[in-house]
């Protein structure tokens, strides 16, 4: 660039971490250089190995390093940060922004487009695809998966899903999940869950699980047990010491309890404004057998116009009540043969065998594995 004034010098767009910078100094006399990689890194922070190291750039920051010992990577940054690393991460577009003691590298796989934002205390990034870490601290990790993100959380873990995300929350492990939210819950741990949301509570735990659509709620050290074997629709609201192990049941307003059935809402106490109500059904007729179905409504109805009866009563639970309604409109009496039922239950009926003209109310309650059955008549 000798007898070439700067002033006069092209312009281009095009450049290396190599290129040159020409400086003068204040008093017009020294003319120096700098390499745009020294320019744009902060004193005491390093870059190694610039082939084939590309499009690094380091700012305002303080013993950081950008380092490779293997393979390639570029598009990386470190920007106004303390003692900070991005190392070993074969990917591109990996930074590290306004952070303080974090990591960004691939020690449990090939990294791309991870970044931890306004963190400090020993977080790590550790490899995976579009990752993110912001505002955590105390040992916050998200390890491989692709597309999880840590916010304002600390000491706990994303390891190894998609679409997974911790908000707000205190020692907290997600493992295996995908499309997953631990937001403000302290303790625990989750793994083999897709679609599941725990919020607001102290210690939930759903390890030895399998499956999807689990919900929890202002809880305090709930458990989610399958025996490992794969389940849907598990969730509890507002309970102490309880255990969900049900498919598509709940836990809501309990304490110290575990669900028992499959498709059914568990309560300790049950309070009502205004009324309750009960479905009616019209049991099944087959021949002269007349079936009250268990689940099916507990108020449940029969019309029979002729024969005699061979009463069935299946797939009924201890602490269930109904209202059997038998409306005889042969205009003559008939009898009731039997009773039975599928559920292995000791029967004991203490209703009338005979059922004159009109209807009549057969009341079934069912306790201790017994049947007992009342009428009116």
């Amino acid at each position: 660039m000798a007898n070439i004034k700067i002033s006069n010098l092209p312009q281009t767009t095009a450049t290396t971490t190599d290129d040159v910078i020409a400086i003068v100094d204040s008093g017009f006399t020294t003319t120096s250089k700098i390499q745009l990689q020294t320019l744009f890194r902060a004193s005491g922070s390093t870059i190694s190995q610039t082939n084939p190291l590309h499009n690094n750039i380091i700012l305002g920051s303080s013993n950081s390093n950008i380092f490779d010992t293997s393979g390639e990577r570029g598009d990386n940054a470190i920007l106004a940060s303390t003692n900070s690393t991005i190392e070993k991460n074969q990917g591109a577009r990996a930074s590290i922004i306004a952070s303080d003691g974090v990591r960004v590298s691939n020690d449990d796989g090939e990294g791309a487009m991870n970044a931890t934002i306004s963190s400090y205390g020993n977080t790590h990034l550790k490899g995976g695809f579009a990752n993110a870490i912001i505002s955590c601290s105390d040992g916050q990790e998200v390890v491989r998966g692709e597309r999880q993100t840590a916010i304002s959380s600390s000491n706990g873990f994303l390891r190894f899903g998609t679409n997974n995300a911790m908000i707000a929350s205190q020692s907290y492990t997600v493992e295996n999940c995908n499309r997953s939210a631990i937001i403000g819950v302290e303790g625990g741990s989750v793994n083999n869950l897709n679609n599941a949301i725990f919020l607001g509570g102290y210690i939930a735990n759903a390890s030895n699980v399998s499956g999807e659509f689990y919900f929890a709620a202002a809880f305090n050290q709930l458990t989610f047990d399958t025996g490992g074997n794969f389940r849907r629709g598990l969730s509890a609201i507002s309970t102490d010491q309880c255990q969900v192990e049900n498919e598509y049941s709940s836990l809501i307003a309990s304490s110290g309890r575990t669900t028992v059935y499959d498709f059914t809402l568990h309560t300790d106490n049950l309070y009502a404004y205004e009324r309750i109500q009960s479905a009616t059904e019209v049991s099944t007729t087959i021949g002269s057998e007349q079936f009250l179905t268990g689940g099916l409504g507990m108020v449940q109805y029969t019309d029979v116009s002729a024969g005699n009866l061979n009463l069935q009563i299946n797939d009924v639970r201890n602490g269930e009540v109904y209202h059997w309604v038998i409306d005889n409109q042969t205009g003559g009496s008939i009898s009731i043969n039997s009773v039975g039922t599928n559920t292995g239950f000791v029967i004991t009926d203490n209703s009338s065998n005979t059922i004159t003209t009109g209807a009549h109310i057969f009341t079934v309650v069912v306790v201790n594995d017994k049947i007992v059955i009342e009428g009116t008549h």
